[in-house]
């Protein structure tokens, strides 16, 4: 009897450690921004953008790039943990963008036109003028086109 139990404990324990890493790995890429997409409202001066919340490392990581389109009034939000001096990058971008840097629901800066990255060499990376806790992408043209400053709420639903 006692043979019988170590030979289906020995099972178990082989089945267990071959499903572990199946487990693990679903429960990273649930946690880690492989789950839907969010979308909010993110509303600057009576302009409303439906946005694509970018709140874990792997969706800021990956932001918009290899996407082939950024529609008028469309946008990705980046939400940060903390405030800090978050940089981005155009990896793998097909179009321009305007990057709007907000800190405690008022803007304090952005990049205007910011051409995708050209597929040979280094990759620059664009830093806020100070800390921020967010930073919403848009098509670029956005901020000249709805006279978007410094200071301007910025009111996320």
């Amino acid at each position: 009897m006692n043979f019988a139990n170590n030979k289906n404990s020995k099972r178990f324990i082989q089945l267990f450690i071959m499903f572990l890493p199946i487990l693990l790995f679903a429960v990273l890429i649930y946690n880690f921004g492989f789950r839907n997409r969010a979308f909010e409202k993110v509303i600057i001066n009576g302009t409303e953008f439906a946005v694509e919340t970018a709140d874990t490392f792997i969706k800021r990581a990956n932001g918009l790039s290899g996407r082939e389109e950024l529609k008028p009034n469309q946008g990705m939000l980046f939400i940060f943990g903390r405030s800090g001096i978050h940089g981005f990058w155009m990896k793998d971008m097909k179009f321009s963008i305007d990057i709007i840097w907000i800190k405690s629901g008022k803007i304090i800066g952005f990049e205007k036109n910011m051409p995708p990255a050209k597929s040979n060499g280094e990759l620059p990376v664009y830093y806020p003028p100070s800390e921020v806790d967010s930073v919403l992408e848009v098509l670029a043209g956005t901020v000249d086109k709805f006279k978007f400053m410094a200071g301007d709420a910025v009111k996320v639903l």
